[in-house]
Order: structure tokens, then sequence, then C-alpha cells
């Protein structure tokens, strides 16, 4: 799973930061972190998240869309029922560090009734509270999203989408600031929602064209 490690990113007031699949020994910070009400409120995490939610996530499920992901690329999560394939955000700069995990961003893998690609992804995120209002997350998703369009990638997606329930100012922030175009008014998880979507080819740059 090293090898879908991405290129470091530079958060202006963090510096080098690492994105790495997640592991096993991440499950403490994961549980640690899942704690906060906003992002309970705002996920598609379970509420009350318990830690056999986060032993669950960080030691199978993630797990399991990145074997498979390796295996057999993107075709291969049409088998499961997780098709997420996440990464960890880490403020370590050295590979072999794991204890700088302070958040997750993650692309849902989408497919067609025959479990052909639909041809794109829908992004999601959370972060440390200690860590927001400083670009992290901005840079991170910047950086799944090349990976997400590369065209000699495993994914090759033509466009990512987005949602946030409507009182998730700071998910609308990052998604406006990454170049996401609104969409129009949806639902998530039976919450009013924001939708968004970016395209190959569109600037990474902040839209300012939201209502």
């Amino acid at each position: 799973m090293e090898r879908f490690m991405l290129t470091p990113v530079v958060a202006a007031e963090l510096g080098r930061v690492r994105l790495t699949p997640v592991r096993a020994s991440d499950t403490e910070r994961v549980y640690q972190i899942c704690q906060h009400p906003a992002i309970q409120a705002y996920t598609t995490l379970p509420s009350p998240y318990e830690h056999e939610h986060a032993v669950s996530f960080c030691e199978e499920l993630t797990r399991r869309a990145w074997q498979a992901f390796g295996a057999g690329g993107l075709p291969a999560l049409a088998g499961l029922e997780w098709r997420e394939l996440v990464w960890a955000i880490r403020l370590s700069p050295e590979p072999g560090d794991d204890d700088g995990l302070v958040g997750c961003v993650g692309i849902k893998a989408w497919f067609n009734p025959n479990g052909e690609s639909a041809g794109y992804g829908e992004i999601g995120y959370w972060l440390d509270e200690r860590y927001w209002h400083r670009g992290l997350m901005t840079a991170a998703v910047k950086r799944v999203l090349e990976f997400a369009f590369y065209p000699d990638g495993l994914l090759d997606y033509d466009r990512v989408t987005w949602r946030a329930h409507l009182e998730n100012h700071a998910s609308k922030a990052v998604a406006q600031r990454c170049g996401f175009h609104y969409t129009g008014p949806t639902e998530c998880d039976g919450h009013p929602a924001w939708s968004a979507e970016i395209r190959r080819g569109d600037p990474m740059e902040p839209d300012d064209s939201w209502q």
C-alpha cells in the first residue's frame, strides 16, 4: 500500500505534510479525533463513534479497499461494501512516523449497475479541530484531486463530486477554495445539503460563483 502514498504537500502554516493510506496503528488517533460533535454530525461516521468503529475503519474497511485497489484497480472495488479510498493526513514529515495523523480525506467510488465505473467519485474529509483554518485540508484535497484526475492513473476520473450539510460551512469553504462548482441543493444522509463538482482540467482555484 505504500505505493499509494502521495507526494507531500505544503500547508502555509504547518509546513510539509504527507498523505498515506490509513493504517492499523492510526486507530487510537482516529477514535480520539472523531469524538468531536461536528465530525459526527456532518460526516457519514456512526454516532456515537465507538472504539470498535475506529478499529473497523483502520484495520478492516480501509485496508480491504486499498488491498483490492492495489490488486485489481478500480474495478476491484465494485465487489466491496466499502468502496472508498482513504488517505491519512500526517504532520510527520518523514516516512515511518505514524504519530502525526490529524485527519483523513477519501474518495468514494461510484459504479453503474453493470459494475463498470461511473467515471466519477465523491470526496469527503475530516480534520482534527486543532488544525482547522490553517489551509491544511485545502492542500490535502487538491493533492487527492490530482491523483483522481491523473490520466495514466488507476482512477482516471472525469469529475469528482462533493456534498455537505447546509450547516457545514467549513467543508463548503474547502470545496470553494479547491475550485468546486456549485451544482444545486441536494440531500446528505436525509439532511438538506449543498452539492458541487470539479472536472478534469478545471482550475483548482477559489470559485466565487456559489450562491
